[in-house]
């Protein structure tokens, strides 16, 4: 933008925020944070990126800040649901269909155990639940799906088609640090016996019908 500018035979007006900053870490952190302030009050920016460490300690809200130093214990969990520890990190910037497709797949579910009786998923990273999903049903890794080549013929692995469970709020943020101890796998279930009504596991051609009326972002791993 500067060079078509210059190439109009105008010039840029440059001005300083701030100066005599002590390191080139402060002048990246001050840089980061006018960037985000901009972004919120909606002004658009030619910036190719947005800041530095942007995506760990960027703009966020308040209840997402306090999580990454002291997320509160999570509320005693009386729902029937499965615990899973996405293999992706999360960081504030996620988007939500990033973080869905991370979640949602791809597990080692017995069709006939606890699992598919869940009714919630949550997504958990660094034993802090981000979201939490309402399941609607299950279905079998197909072609297509992100490593989807590690399944053998006759063992496939599942993930739940969900979506995100507003009346499960309260307990986003919060950690389920006392859920999980050493050697714990990455899904733990809860209250998912008794009462719980298994839900429907799509397999085979069914699997591979549903899967193509998906969104290609909720089947690949995205950067």
């Amino acid at each position: 933008m500067i060079r078509a500018i210059h190439a109009s035979g105008h010039n840029v007006l440059t001005e300083i925020l701030r100066h005599g900053i002590a390191s080139e870490a402060i002048a990246y952190e001050i840089e980061a944070s006018v960037i985000d302030a901009y972004r919120a009050i909606g002004r658009d920016l030619t910036n190719l990126v947005l800041g530095h460490r942007v995506r760990e300690r960027g703009w966020a809200s308040t209840d997402v800040v306090s999580s990454l130093y002291d997320a509160p214990p999570c509320p005693d969990i009386t729902e029937s649901v499965v615990l899973l520890r996405i293999p992706r990190r999360w960081t504030p910037d996620m988007s939500p269909e990033a973080l869905y497709e991370t979640t949602r797949g791809w597990w080692a579910v017995n069709r006939r155990g606890p699992g598919v009786k869940a009714n919630y998923a949550f997504a958990i990273s660094r034993q802090v639940i981000r979201e939490v999903y309402r399941i609607e049903k299950w279905r079998e890794r197909v072609a297509g799906d992100r490593d989807a080549a590690q399944d053998g013929p006759e063992k496939k692995r599942l993930g739940f088609i969900g979506t995100p469970a507003p009346e499960m709020v309260h307990y986003k943020n919060t950690s389920a640090a006392r859920f999980f101890l050493p050697g714990n796998r990455g899904l733990l279930y809860l209250n998912c016996g008794g009462l719980a009504t298994s839900k429907e596991v799509l397999r085979g051609q069914a699997a591979a019908e549903w899967a193509i009326r998906e969104p290609r972002s909720h089947r690949m791993p995205t950067d």
